[in-house]
C-alpha cells in the first residue's frame, strides 16, 4: 500500500477507504480501482494526479472530469494527503516484459474456389473479380514457406 502521492502513470490502483468531495458532493470510492491516466510535478512542488476510474458508479457525477478523480497537492492536502491506494499492476512495465508481433508467413499451394457462369472466360472473370465461392480450405492443402521470412517482415502491435 503506498500514499496517493506516490503512484505512478499506468499504475493500476484500488483506493482503501476514501470518500472524494466533487462539487458539494462527498463519493465512497472505497474499493474502486482505476488507472493513473495522468501525474505532473511541478516545477513550484504542486502534484497533479488523474486517476480514471474502472467503474461507471459515478460517471454522471464526474461527466465533467471524464470519470476522473483528480488530486491536486498541495491543495488538497487538509482533505487527501492519508488516502492510500493498493498497486496491483503498472501496465507500462507490463508491455516491457512481452509484446506482440506478428508477420504474414508466405505459403504456398491452392486455395478451392467456386462460381456459377455461363462460360469458362466468365468464370474467370469473376474469380479474378473475387466473386466466388471458398469451400473448406486447410493450411495442410498448402506449404509453408517460413525460410523466406526475415527480421524485416516482423511487425509490432501495439
Amino acid at each position: 500500500m503506498i500514499n496517493i502521492k506516490d503512484v505512478q502513470v499506468e499504475d493500476v490502483v484500488q483506493f482503501n477507504e476514501h470518500f472524494h468531495l466533487v462539487m458539494d458532493m462527498e463519493l465512497d470510492c472505497t474499493n474502486l480501482q482505476g488507472i493513473v491516466h495522468k501525474k505532473e510535478n511541478c516545477q513550484d512542488g504542486s502534484i497533479s494526479i488523474e486517476i480514471k476510474l474502472d467503474s461507471k458508479k459515478y460517471s454522471e457525477e464526474l461527466e465533467d472530469w471524464n470519470n476522473c478523480l483528480i488530486f491536486n497537492f498541495p491543495h488538497d492536502d487538509e482533505y487527501y494527503k492519508n488516502v492510500n491506494v493498493v498497486v496491483l499492476k503498472n501496465l507500462k512495465k507490463e508491455r516491457e516484459k512481452i509484446k506482440t508481433y506478428s508477420c504474414y508467413i508466405p505459403v504456398s499451394g491452392s486455395l478451392p474456389v467456386s462460381v456459377e457462369a455461363k462460360s469458362e472466360e466468365e468464370a474467370l472473370k469473376l474469380i479474378l473479380d473475387g466473386q466466388y465461392e471458398s469451400e473448406e480450405f486447410s493450411l495442410q492443402d498448402c506449404e509453408l514457406e517460413t525460410e523466406k521470412l526475415s527480421i524485416k517482415d516482423i511487425d509490432y502491435l501495439d
